[in-house]
């Protein structure tokens, strides 16, 4: 075999050509590194590109409040004045946890817990009331299946409510616990597609909610969030009592952010409302923005459950992404932002996508609450490449709510990679590797990791990438870079390859891969220097 050929192989493949490093330890995920703002997202159009390093500036504040407040809003935007900072206090004021009650009740100070929850609450629903975190109090008793905290939320509620059987926070509480376990018996499917026997465990676990939310109003009637857990309730019967729950809503504390959430809510389509409704009420809305500037959120939520409904029959257009834009300048609307972030991130039309602008319609949803396994996995996918430390903490939240997932996997696998953690990212791509669609993508980079990038010497880097080799060979034989791969191994091993072997590489090579593309060319040369060989 020509030397040249040798010389190609060996280059190519092990450390002798590769300025390496030694892999990083396992342990905590790395920070974020500093880097010259000519290393920031280079390839992003302005304004994205301004506006995505302006966000990566602020993603080691540590305070949550904080963080959101210094967050940059997205560019073009139209929110009203004191609308983010309203928006960032309703997610991350502190406000008791259930771990904060269980102790006072513990402790024999029931009478401590009803002064400071009576201080927070105090006037609202009767007024304009600066504070909204209020309602994540009662939030946090949500029932979320048979989890801990699910089984705390029980428990903690029912000893609050022995303890203290007139108190209204503890009557709402409790309400909210038993409400949440309905409709999960119900489930979120369309009354058409919901089984009978849920309905009954819906309307069941409903029974004992009503009684405590109405007990509650008695003692304390501006107490709004058990008008809040009445009108959830009352969504599963609602079938054209759009009109009542608009007036509902109105003499309700009308300038409560979170009422105007719920009514809204139960004004969708899903629950017997409609798209009209859900349009008037946005009107009866608009005065209060100025005094409420949060419910300017509510302007925007019937044009995401437009939205939604044509992302669900896969209309995923430019035209469709321009006129979000629009909605977008009204409110920082997190379902907004995930709907806008989809039609960026993918169009049916053939249309180029705009995956910069995307990403950052993610990171303003994340400003103000986790994104969902799926937005997670997609954001971290941009930032593999662009920004590996932060992908790593992006799609290792994401994997922590749908451990399982392949996809989730591979992608960590990649930005652990490229954050030379080379164990770590070995690990995941052996996990996305069970999934027969990301076997071939992740035995393939875990193979050009070991061989091509992790600075190791010949002998162990072909150690280190040989069984993963064998069974991207053994699971696909005709892969390209598999037998590029197998090539450089054995090129290393016997220190020749036969020609025809090369012949037969160059029949199945891909010129659109940088890897293959520069063999591509070496081992022509060669062939056509020496034919004979």
């Amino acid at each position: 075999m020509d030397a040249r050929i040798r010389a190609a192989l060996a280059c190519v493949a092990l450390a002798a050509c590769l300025a390496g490093h030694a892999a990083e330890p396992s342990g905590p995920l790395p920070p974020i590194p500093d880097r010259p703002e000519a290393a920031q997202f280079g390839s992003a159009p302005t304004p994205w590109r301004e506006h995505l390093m302006a966000v990566r500036a602020v993603q080691d504040i540590e305070d949550p409040l904080e963080r959101c407040l210094a967050w940059p809003d997205l560019p073009g935007n139209q929110w009203p004045a004191g609308h983010i900072e309203a928006h960032c206090r309703y997610h991350f004021t502190p406000v008791p946890s259930p771990a904060d009650v269980d102790a006072l009740l513990a402790a024999g100070r029931v009478a401590d817990l009803e002064a400071q929850l009576a201080a927070r609450f105090e006037g609202h629903g009767r007024a304009h009331h600066p504070d909204e975190s209020v309602h994540r109090f009662f939030h946090a008793f949500t029932w979320s299946g048979d989890t801990l905290k699910g089984r705390e939320a029980d428990r903690i509620t029912r000893r609050w409510l022995e303890l203290a059987p007139d108190s209204a926070f503890a009557l709402v509480a409790r309400a909210t616990m038993l409400k949440s376990r309905g409709w999960e018996a119900r489930g979120s499917a369309w009354a058409k597609d919901t089984t009978p026997a849920q309905f009954d465990g819906m309307r069941q676990l409903f029974g004992e909610a009503v009684p405590l939310y109405r007990r509650a109003l008695e003692i304390e009637p501006g107490l709004t969030d058990a008008h809040i857990g009445l009108v959830s309730i009352s969504t599963s019967t609602v079938g054209g009592s759009e009109a009542r729950l608009v007036d509902d809503a109105r003499r309700v504390a009308p300038g409560c952010a979170e009422v105007a959430l719920e009514f809204m809510e139960a004004l969708e389509p899903k629950w017997g409302g409609s798209y009209e409704a859900m349009l008037a009420y946005a009107k009866v809305l608009e005065p209060e923005v100025t005094a409420s500037p949060l419910i300017a959120n509510q302007l925007s939520a019937p044009f995401v459950v437009a939205i939604d409904a044509m992302h669900r029959r896969d209309e995923f257009t430019a035209e469709a992404a321009q006129s979000i834009d629009g909605i977008l300048a009204m409110s920082s609307n997190e379902a907004m932002l995930g709907l806008a972030a989809t039609a960026n991130f993918r169009r049916s039309d053939g249309t180029d996508v705009e995956d910069d602008k995307a990403a950052a319609l993610l990171l303003q949803a994340q400003r103000f609450k986790p994104l969902t396994a799926f937005q997670g996995r997609r954001l971290g996918q941009y930032l593999v490449q662009r920004e590996p430390e932060w992908a790593l903490r992006v799609l290792a939240a994401a994997l922590a709510l749908e451990p399982d997932s392949a996809w989730g996997h591979y992608h960590l696998g990649g930005a652990n990679y490229n954050s030379r953690r080379f164990e770590e990212a070995e690990k995941h791509y052996l996990l996305a590797a069970r999934d027969p669609d990301r076997a071939g993508p992740a035995l393939v980079e875990l193979v050009g990791m070991w061989m091509l990038h992790a600075g190791l010497a010949p002998d162990d880097a072909v150690r280190r990438a040989g069984p993963h080799l064998d069974e991207l060979l053994r699971r696909h034989p005709g892969h390209a870079r598999a037998q590029l791969f197998a090539l450089m191994r054995d090129s290393h091993l016997y220190g020749q390859v036969d020609r025809s072997r090369l012949e037969e590489w160059l029949l199945i090579a891909d010129a659109a891969d940088p890897v293959q593309k520069a063999m591509i060319d070496n081992f022509r040369a060669a062939l056509e220097a020496d034919p004979r060989s």
